[in-house]
């Protein structure tokens, strides 16, 4: 068959018709790829903003953390600071309780010796007046 001018012309016709198609197909997969990259983009910004957020409220955490280690370390030293005094308070009680149950006891024996020798004195003066009536 002989190829004539019409024949030419359809075929390129078809050719610039296919071209047109693969074109608008070609705009239509860049502008789907246009917002996949417009989503993706959002999502990293708002995963960076979770990110940053989550990144301070660690670093708040662990100041709080840091913060109440050193009142937990301070309020031990504290406790460890009134076992020692209330130990020494203690033991200063037991020296003085017994400084006091000596003192009580040489008070009662010095009371005693007077007493005795009050008791003497008496007896001596009843003899005494005993003698003095006979």
């Amino acid at each position: 068959s002989v190829v004539g001018p019409q024949d030419s012309d359809d075929a390129y016709k078809m050719k610039l018709l296919h071209s047109e198609q693969t074109s608008e197909l070609f705009q239509m997969k860049m502008k789907t790829l246009e917002k996949d990259k417009d989503m993706i983009m959002k999502e990293l910004r708002e995963s960076q903003t979770t990110a940053e957020f989550l990144e301070n409220e660690n670093n708040t955490l662990t100041e709080r953390a840091s913060k109440a280690e050193v009142q937990v370390s301070t309020l031990e030293l504290r406790v460890e600071q009134l076992e020692e005094q209330t130990n020494r308070l203690s033991h200063q009680s037991t020296v003085e309780d017994g400084k006091v149950d000596g003192a009580v006891k040489e008070e009662r024996e010095h009371l005693r010796k007077q007493l005795s020798e009050v008791i003497k004195q008496k007896e001596e003066i009843a003899d005494k007046l005993l003698t003095l009536e006979k």
